[in-house]
């Protein structure tokens, strides 16, 4: 199961999604699965079903900026500037090495003066 996501890349994204959920029946606590659903039903078009698995994935493993990333991103797709701010700033507190988050919440923080 594990190597099935790949067959998004193939263009069957449906039957990658539905190979993800089956694992992650077998597997609810799998943070990885659970991102990668969120991607796949991110990339399917599926930005509101996408945020709610990267959720799941972040409250699963809460010390992965990437996954705050990518929920921070998914939420700005979604237009929850907001959101999608606090979440860039946990990925950037998480990793101080990656200054593509600062750079985020910074060009987040100048346009939409959110804070």
């Amino acid at each position: 199961m594990a190597g099935r996501h790949l067959r998004a890349r193939a263009g069957r994204l449906q039957e990658a999604i539905s190979s993800l959920q089956q694992a992650l029946f077998h597997s609810p606590e799998d943070a990885y699965y659970t991102v990668r659903l969120g991607m796949a039903l991110l990339q399917g078009g599926y930005p509101a079903e996408a945020a709610a698995a990267l959720q799941r994935a972040v409250d699963l493993d809460p010390r992965n900026a990437s996954y705050h990333a990518l929920l921070a991103d998914t939420y700005f797709q979604l237009g929850f500037e907001r959101e999608a701010l606090l979440q860039y700033r946990q990925a950037g507190q998480l990793d101080t090495y990656d200054n593509d988050f600062v750079e985020r919440v910074r060009r987040l923080t100048a346009t939409d003066a959110l804070y």
